[in-house]
């Protein structure tokens, strides 16, 4: 069909004859214009890891780039709460510069071989323009855990298109087994087309694909929980660099190095993290009819493991069952001014009696 378009604006009117005869000469063509893919591994593991590579722009040898994108968050009745712009110029994994902007925030990272170097508000950005900006550019980070057990492969039905899943067991708990976010690909390719958690009750839709030095890019990102929608992502600018000297190469005036450790709030966790272990309820603590939230700080390190734990708050009776399930829970690498980095985070245990 491109060939027949390119040819159309040449020739308004065709014959019959003449028409049948351009689509033979087209078509004849294109199994010579059109290299043959290599097939898919059949290994859902191995399909996962291409999958990784070929899905988002984490590609080192990628051309420079330039993205823009706008953000939203919404609230409990679809009503906007947030809202926010990020552009990066990218020219290399250590070099490059991203803008963030939100209603009374605007800052400038620059990446060099030297560091991180920041300028403008003070602080880290807002948590959904850090963290969320990943789904574009990386949106498989963490997807492959070397200690899961297995990777499964199903089809499974969204709408109606039949897509690829790909779910790593990570082991077994008392309720069960314990199971990563499943991944969704168009059927016989690497093209990632959903990401689903909680049992269904988390779904991140990519849509509007492009492709980019042999990636594919979604322009059109939503995040739903229970049906409804938590966040946009829409990619309203993307194009290739012309010229590797649009990004400084050594920090301006103004511009200070950055060492700070971020720190998250809950509901960051919500979103970062992969799997869960549920705590064991303690008989001791039925017993005495003790339940509530127990409040953590998490050490989180450049991987996504929990290397520490700090009890905020709670009963006493329930904080040992606490520390020891969330010190097994695995969550995405935290991608901090466009690298992973580590970080503490705050995460709530809930234990309720009959629940």
């Amino acid at each position: 069909m491109p060939c027949y378009h390119a040819a159309m604006p040449k020739i308004p009117t065709l014959k019959p004859l003449c028409l049948l005869a351009l689509f033979v000469f087209c078509f004849a063509l294109a199994p010579a214009q059109v290299p043959a893919k290599p097939p898919l591994p059949k290994d859902p593991l191995a399909l996962l890891e291409l999958a990784a590579q070929a899905n988002g722009l984490t590609n080192p040898k990628t051309h420079p780039w330039h993205l823009v994108a706008t953000m939203i968050r919404y609230g409990d009745k679809d009503e906007e709460t947030k809202r926010g712009t990020y552009e990066e110029f990218w020219e290399a994994p250590e070099h490059y510069k991203i803008i963030y902007t939100a209603d009374k925030f605007q800052q400038t990272a620059l990446r060099t071989p030297e560091g991180l170097f920041v300028s403008g508000t003070e602080g880290f950005p807002p948590e959904h323009l850090l963290l969320d900006m990943s789904l574009p550019m990386a949106p498989l980070t963490g997807a492959i855990l070397p200690d899961a057990r297995q990777t499964k492969l199903r089809s499974q039905k969204f709408g109606a298109a039949h897509l690829d899943c790909l779910t790593q067991n990570l082991g077994h708990s008392n309720y069960g087994d314990i199971l990563g976010p499943t991944y969704c690909l168009e059927q016989d390719t690497t093209t990632l087309r959903a990401i689903t958690n909680f049992s269904g009750a988390s779904q991140i839709l990519f849509n509007q694909l492009i492709t980019f030095d042999g990636q594919t890019i979604a322009r059109d990102i939503v995040q739903l929980w229970n049906g409804k929608k938590q966040l946009a992502i829409q990619v309203t600018q993307f194009e290739m660099l012309a010229s590797k000297a649009l990004v400084e190469q050594t920090a301006p005036s103004g511009f200070v190095l950055s060492t700070a450790l971020p720190e998250f709030t809950s509901r960051a966790g919500v979103d970062q993290v992969l799997s869960k272990v549920p705590p064991s309820y303690p008989t001791e603590a039925k017993q005495q009819h003790a339940q509530g939230t127990i409040e953590l700080k998490a050490a989180i390190d450049n991987t996504g493991h929990v290397t520490g734990l700090q009890v905020i708050s709670g009963p006493v009776a329930l904080q040992h069952a606490a520390t020891d399930a969330v010190r097994q829970w695995r969550y995405k690498p935290f991608i901090v001014y466009g690298q992973p980095s580590a970080c503490t985070i705050k995460t709530n245990v809930i234990f309720t009696l009959g629940g």
